[in-house]
């Protein structure tokens, strides 16, 4: 593919905004190595008032194809607005990520179950109950 790396920007996470020009494909990313969790992921979303997804591998991506398509903005004017409010955003994108690392609750104990009675002592308990 022919993708092309138009703005990066460096701090405490990556921040890229990547055009593919064979597809006509505008995205952002911030590549992630750990999983992000829903509601870190919701947290995210409420902080930078964008839609990021998760996607394994990828990390959280943000698809502009539609700010590119809908009007007559170009490329460069978005990624020169959102590097710019992006170098402010990162650090608290940061600590929610490391926050939700450390978060992560404990996987909880399964009960063991016992042994299942069969059908007939379940029958014959059911049997003495009744004639009392």
């Amino acid at each position: 593919m022919s993708e092309e790396v138009v703005v990066e920007v460096q701090g405490p996470l990556v921040f890229r905004i990547i055009h593919d020009k064979e597809l006509g494909y505008l995205y952002a990313n911030i590549p992630i190595d750990k999983r992000v969790s829903t509601s870190a992921l919701r947290e995210i979303i409420t902080i930078t008032h964008d839609p990021w997804r998760y996607l394994d591998g990828k990390g959280l991506v943000l698809d502009l194809s539609a700010w590119t398509n809908e009007g007559d903005i170009d490329v460069q004017a978005i990624s020169r607005a959102l590097e710019a409010k992006y170098k402010e955003i990162l650090d608290s994108v940061k600590k929610i990520v490391d926050e939700a690392g450390k978060a992560a609750p404990a996987k909880k104990r399964r009960r063991k179950k016992g042994r299942r009675k069969g059908k007939r002592a379940r029958r014959k308990r059911r049997g003495r109950k009744s004639k009392k």
